[in-house]
Formats: structure tokens, sequence, C-alpha cells
């Protein structure tokens, strides 16, 4: 009688981000799918947060992208 070793779950993550990561290399898999996965496997805790910017930096977002405050607020909606 054979007996298999239970993985454990900790290598079966990575096994699964090495694969996922190669197909989005690839082109196989797209971006919105590889964070789905990424998030999934390595917790919310593991993205990156975004700092706060003050107005004057938005503005200046704003101004170089050429747009205006109703076409920026639908961008970010």
């Amino acid at each position: 009688m054979t007996t298999t070793k239970k993985p454990d779950s900790l290598s079966l993550s990575q096994e699964i981000m090495e694969m996922a990561s190669a197909q989005r290399r690839l082109g196989i898999m797209d971006e919105a799918t590889y964070q789905k996965i990424t998030i999934r496997h390595l917790g919310s805790d593991t993205l990156p947060t975004a700092e706060p910017i003050t107005s004057a930096e938005v503005r200046a977002v704003r101004e170089k992208a050429h747009l205006s405050q109703a076409a920026l607020a639908r961008y970010l909606n």
C-alpha cells in the first residue's frame, strides 16, 4: 500500500503563484485574473497601499492629463 504525503498549504500556494506568474508573463492569463489569484492566495495584507495625496497633487495630475474635474472623476469612479 502506497501512502501519499499531503502537500502543505505553503508549498501549494507557492506552486500556484509560480504557475500563475509564468502564465501572466506568457500572456496566457490577463492581469485581472492574476491579481485575483494573488489576493486570494497571499491575502489582502500584501496588496500595495496608496498614500494620500494633496489637492495640489491631484490638480497637477489632472492638468498634466488635460482632464477636467468631471472627466477625472469619471476615470476614478
